[in-house]
């Protein structure tokens, strides 16, 4: 089995190692005792007793390249990593063509390796190839890359923010670093990267876009007043940007400010779009409404005036207006590619669903508004409202998913608890019964929590939140 697998890892090494044949000729010459003994115990799959061989043999005598790259592969395929960075850098002081190689194959040889053990790694191979090295700049862009594929972001942020700040090369690659967190959803790793980014940088475009990074970031973790000091300091020249900043300020409740940025959006969709959110953030459906309807009726092609249709169904729907809404569906063509298209989606899905019991759609509205808005407080007294008893269970357990799926995914754990508990709400579904384990887990109540998931997998085998309950036990 180990020669199987050392074969294949070894195969591109022989090769490459061919093109440098004429380096080996200046090595120690051949001991071909030792090489024998070597070929026949991989071949024999005794590579612990082949690496054993290559440690006392380093002692009384220089160990060519050819056979330090065996040792190389040797550790990598017996998960010994102790000396795995000495070992690398050793074939690049004998040979420093062979760095780009060696670049290429040591994430590789470590990438099953716990990240403590690629730290010493890495920080084995960097302490000896720096040494003689005069341009660092390179390799430290190199294991920068390899700290942030492994996860290891305080060590990419350490060595990128130090190397830019003598070099305007790796000075970029730290705000693409921070961009490339930012789209993995990463939001603090974002923020650890972009900020000494922002001060680093020369370029004003780019500083502009450190502060966009960190104004999104700071946003999405709910640091609305870091976020409105970023957002100041960004450049509001692109469309893109101003958008994004009313669409910011609408969202934090200033809505002179995003007035006064809308403003400046030339006449387009999205700015009439903004307007049509900006009064439904100010609780006025009814203008929402009014303004979809005749923007619809007016202007723009088919297309954007299908993205029209969703905005007036969507106001209708959180003004009360179900049956309206309703109607309103049918009207919208669906292309995955739409905007919002998984809101209308599911949108849909509760219109289907509450077609036998419509007097549901209004409290469904203003469940669905209240989440749009982002007011836990205001979901929480919908559901406990007892209106909800005078509806079938069918309707009242879409009802209780919509809302504790939202407070579930803003981590409002206790108030989830609460909620489940006080109001008695049956946990017979598979879903609600997922997320109040999930709930118990995170508020301290481990065992119940537990006991809760486990009997969500006994009862409902093979069902998609039991997959996500076994993920949680694990």
């Amino acid at each position: 089995m180990y020669c199987k697998i050392y074969r294949n890892l070894y195969t591109a090494t022989f090769l490459l190692l061919l093109i440098f044949s004429e380096a080996f000729s200046q090595n120690t010459p051949c001991d071909s005792e030792f090489k024998d003994k070597i070929e026949k115990l991989i071949e024999q799959d005794k590579l612990h007793e082949a690496d054993s061989i290559f440690t006392l043999v380093e002692k009384s005598r220089s160990i060519d390249i050819y056979d330090l790259m065996k040792w190389l592969r040797i550790k990598g395929v017996l998960a010994d990593y102790t000396e795995v960075g000495r070992i690398a850098c050793r074939i690049v002081q004998k040979q420093p063509g062979l760095s780009p190689f060696i670049c290429d194959q040591l994430p590789e040889i470590i990438k099953d390796a716990e990240p403590i053990t690629i730290r010493k790694v890495m920080e084995q191979y960097l302490f000896c190839a720096l040494v003689k090295n005069d341009d660092a700049t390179e390799l430290k862009l190199w294991a920068a890359d390899v700290y942030s594929r492994f996860g290891l972001y305080k060590e990419e942020l350490d060595i990128l923010t130090d190397t830019a700040l003598k070099n305007q090369d790796a000075a970029n690659a730290l705000l693409n670093s921070a961009n490339k967190k930012f789209a993995k959803k990463l939001f603090i790793p974002a923020i650890n990267a972009a900020l000494p980014a922002y001060q680093i940088v020369n370029d004003p475009d780019l500083k502009s876009i450190c502060a966009m990074i960190l104004f999104q970031s700071y946003g999405h973790i709910g640091k609305n007043d870091s976020a409105a000091i970023w957002l100041g300091r960004t450049s509001f020249a692109q469309t893109g940007f101003r958008i994004l900043a009313a669409a910011f300020f609408q969202k934090t409740g200033y809505f002179r400010k995003a007035d006064s940025i809308i403003a400046l959006i030339p006449a387009s969709l999205s700015r009439d779009t903004l307007t049509i959110r900006q009064f439904l953030y100010k609780g006025e459906t009814g203008a929402a409404i009014d303004l979809s309807e005749s923007l619809r009726l007016n202007k723009y092609n088919a297309q954007q005036k299908n993205q029209l249709l969703f905005w007036e169904m969507r106001s209708l729907f959180f003004g009360g207006r179900y049956i309206e809404a309703e109607a309103l569906q049918d009207s919208i063509v669906f292309f995955p590619s739409m905007s919002n298209a998984n809101t209308f989606v599911n949108t849909r899905y509760i219109f289907n669903n509450i077609k036998k019991e419509p007097q549901a759609g209004k409290i469904f509205g203003s469940l669905a508004y209240s989440i749009w808005l982002d007011k836990p407080d205001d979901i929480y007294k919908i559901l406990q409202s007892g209106d909800i008893n005078a509806y079938c269970p069918d309707v009242k357990q879409l009802l209780y998913c919509e809302g504790i799926k939202a407070l579930i995914a803003w981590k409002q754990f206790p108030l989830t608890r609460t909620l489940i508990e006080q109001t008695k709400i049956s946990t017979d579904c598979p879903e609600l019964k997922f997320y109040y384990g999930e709930a118990l887990l995170y508020t301290g109540k481990i065992e119940k929590g537990r006991l809760v998931l486990e009997e969500l997998l006994l009862e409902y085998p093979g069902n998609v939140f039991s997959e996500k309950a076994r993920l949680f036990l694990k």
